[in-house]
């Protein structure tokens, strides 16, 4: 029996780096991949969403 086709397969990934700056170039390509949008959360300004 085959899946239906689900438009946001990935749920929740969680990526921890001591140096955002620094890791977020080598990371963007697998998430914009994954349909991600970074987003401002205010109450977690060091990271992101």
């Amino acid at each position: 029996m085959a899946c239906p086709a689900m438009p946001n397969p990935v749920h929740h990934i969680e990526l921890w780096t001591t140096d955002l700056v620094a890791t977020a170039p080598s990371f963007h390509w697998l998430l914009t991949s994954l349909g991600w949008r970074a987003e401002s959360d205010p109450s977690w300004p060091q990271g992101r969403t």
